[in-house]
C-alpha cells in the first residue's frame, strides 16, 4: 500500500507540464537569448526527469503496457510529421528549435526498453532494437548534402541515461526488498507496500544527480551534451533539481480517468498551438 503523504502520479504530471510550459512560452513569446529566455528555459528543464520517472512507472505498473506503448507511439510519429512539415515549409521561426527533436520519441523509446526490461521473457532480448534506435539517436548522418537524423529524440544521451537509472531502479530495489524481507523474516508484501517506492525514488534521485555532477565535473559545460546551446547558458544539468519533486512520489496514480489521461497527451500540442498563436497577437 502506497503512502497516503506525498505526491501522486496526477500532481506530478501537473507539475511536470507547469514546468514544461515555461520552456514554451520562452520559445515562442519572450526574446530570444534574454535573461527570461534563458530562466524560464533552465527553469523547464526540471519537467525531464518528472516524465521520465512517470514514463518507466507507467510501464511498470500498468495492465496494459502494450497499449501504453502504443499510445506513446502514435504520438511520437505524429509529433515527428508534425516536426518535418514546420521545418521544411518554414511555419515556424528556426531560432525557436521547437522543431529539434521530439520528447514523445525518447518517452516512447525509453518505454520499449522499460517494457522489455520488466517482461522477463523469451522476448526479453527484443530491448537491443529500442536501445540501438535510441543511441542512433545521438548521431546524425549526411545524405546528399543534408543531415538526417533518423531518430530524433530531444535529449539524446541524457534522457537515455535517466531511463537506464530509472528502469535498472524499478527492476533492482524490490529484489533488494524481498532479500532484507527474507533476511529478517518479515512478510514480503507488507515491507514492498511500505518501503519501495520509497526505495526507488531516493536510488533514482541518487544516482542520476551523482552521473550529472561526475558529467559537470568532467566535461565542465564544454559540449551539446551538458548544454543545449553553450552561448544560450541553457544547462541541461539542471533537470537534477527536478527529482526533488520525485522523492514526495508517494507511488498513487491520484485523479484518473479517461477524460485526464486524454488531456495530459493533447496539452502538448495544444499548449504550443495557443501559445504559438498569441506570439503573432503580441
Amino acid at each position: 500500500m502506497a503512502s497516503k503523504f506525498g505526491l501522486d502520479k496526477f500532481v506530478l504530471k501537473i507539475i511536470g507540464c507547469l514546468l514544461m510550459t515555461l520552456g514554451t512560452i520562452a520559445a515562442t513569446v519572450v526574446p530570444y537569448s534574454s535573461t527570461a529566455y534563458i530562466v524560464l528555459m533552465n527553469i523547464s528543464i526540471l519537467a525531464l526527469p518528472i516524465f521520465i520517472f512517470m514514463t518507466v512507472d507507467s510501464v511498470f505498473k500498468t495492465k496494459r503496457p502494450l497499449f501504453y506503448l502504443l499510445l506513446l507511439f502514435v504520438f511520437a510519429l505524429f509529433y515527428i510529421l508534425a516536426d518535418y512539415v514546420i521545418m521544411y515549409t518554414d511555419i515556424y521561426p528556426k531560432s525557436t528549435g521547437l522543431y529539434v527533436g521530439n520528447i514523445f520519441v525518447d518517452l516512447f523509446l525509453g518505454a520499449m526498453i522499460a517494457y522489455f526490461a520488466k517482461i522477463k521473457n523469451r522476448y526479453s532480448f527484443l530491448i537491443v532494437i529500442p536501445l540501438a534506435l535510441y543511441i542512433l539517436s545521438f548521431f546524425k548522418f549526411k545524405f546528399d548534402d543534408f543531415y538526417v537524423y533518423p531518430f530524433l529524440t530531444k535529449y539524446g544521451i541524457l534522457s537515455f541515461s535517466l531511463f537506464v537509472i530509472i528502469i535498472l531502479c524499478y527492476s533492482i530495489c524490490p529484489l533488494i526488498i524481498k532479500k532484507y524481507s527474507q533476511k529478517n523474516n518479515q512478510d514480503n508484501e507488507v515491507v514492498e507496500s511500505i518501503y519501495l517506492q520509497r526505495v526507488i525514488n531516493i536510488s533514482s534521485a541518487v544516482i542520476s544527480v551523482t552521473l550529472l555532477l561526475i558529467n559537470l565535473l568532467i566535461r565542465h559545460y564544454n559540449i551539446i551534451f551538458i548544454n543545449v546551446n553553450p552561448e544560450e547558458g541553457i544547462f541541461l544539468d539542471y533537470c537534477a533539481f527536478g527529482f526533488i519533486f520525485l522523492l514526495f512520489y508517494n507511488g498513487k496514480q491520484g485523479l484518473y480517468n479517461k477524460i485526464v489521461k486524454y488531456s495530459f497527451y493533447s496539452y502538448y500540442p495544444l499548449h504550443i498551438l495557443i501559445l504559438y498563436g498569441f506570439s503573432f497577437l503580441s
